[in-house]
């Protein structure tokens, strides 16, 4: 087999079989995937980023589904994907959408888009690049509104808060007028 192979290439793949191994504690080689500096971090970087990548595809596929291809009438119009998690192995994806509305509305939203769920992904096979689309699965995000009533009740404390002060100033000012009327008479 190795008598197939010019001896110019031969040399060449010795010489990058030695730079990528090291000699063991028993003098035997070792394979050393330290020996390139970086190696494992671009792996790890690259396997970060492609998830991320594939979560973004699937976030502006999903959203232009919602507002210009499905008709479902139980799907609420002022619906929005927030965010979406996709797996390592790019098997599944969690598909968080926001609805306004009541929870009922809310309900009959992801209930719409859970039995939407194969033509949207028929979309996103289309889209993506990939050898295999990740089944995405719809779940209700309620971050908004959480951090909407969190405001709400900070800027309650904050006027309650407003008035107290308002009130004890109020309270000085009419002492100190008090006391400098009552200085005045006599």
């Amino acid at each position: 087999m190795f008598a197939l192979i010019a001896p110019h290439l031969w040399s060449i793949m010795r010489r990058r079989f030695f730079e990528a191994c090291r000699l063991g504690a028993d003098n035997r080689l070792v394979a050393d995937s330290a020996s390139k500096p970086g190696r494992k971090d671009l792996a790890a970087i690259m396997k970060s980023h492609r998830p991320e990548r594939v979560g973004n595809v699937i976030r502006a596929v999903v959203s232009d589904a919602i507002t210009n291809k499905l008709s479902d009438p139980r799907i609420e119009p002022m619906s929005s994907v927030t965010r979406v998690e996709v797996s390592g192995d790019l098997e599944y994806a969690k598909v968080w959408v926001s609805v306004m509305g009541e929870s009922t509305v809310q309900r009959r939203t992801i209930d719409g888009l859970r039995s939407a769920r194969g033509y949207v992904q028929g979309l996103l096979a289309k889209k993506l690049p990939i050898r295999h689309c990740p089944r995405i699965s719809f779940h209700l995000d309620e971050s908004i509104k959480k951090a909407t009533e969190t405001i709400r009740l900070i800027d309650e404390a904050m006027s309650e808060l407003e008035a107290r002060t308002n009130e004890v100033a109020n309270q000085e000012c009419i002492g100190e007028v008090g006391l400098s009327s009552g200085e005045d008479d006599e």
